[in-house]
């Protein structure tokens, strides 16, 4: 299960661009917002949510708990916290063992070698 961060506004761009193929498989893609708070961004959010809406099977927003939001540190080691367990379930729910890391092995044998 591939994941990986960017935010607004570059993501517009890079995403809605990239997303125009028509090889792409949608049920392959879910979006998962995070705290997004300000008025812009969630503007951008909704209309970003409509334009994707056919090219994704699902989307979510995690938004932080509005008595931690308000410490930058809180909040911050709360999203840590709750993607961490977000990533256990996912793995769980995959087969997937997140113990295994023969492949980043490799790769660190790899570059160790001259």
């Amino acid at each position: 299960m591939l994941s990986y961060n960017i935010t607004l506004p570059e993501m517009n761009h890079n995403e809605i661009v990239g997303w125009q193929g028509k090889e792409i498989d949608k049920n392959a893609f879910s979006l998962v917002w995070i705290d997004i708070r300000y008025n812009k961004n969630v503007k951008r959010m909704n209309i970003t949510n409509n334009i994707l809406k056919d090219r994704v099977v699902s989307n979510h927003h995690i938004d932080v708990p509005s008595e931690i939001a308000s410490n930058h540190l809180a909040s911050c080691l709360y999203l840590v916290n709750y993607v961490d367990w977000l990533s256990c379930w996912c793995a769980k729910l995959h087969d997937v063992d997140i113990m295994n890391i023969d492949n980043i092995d490799t790769l660190k044998k790899s570059i160790t070698v001259e």
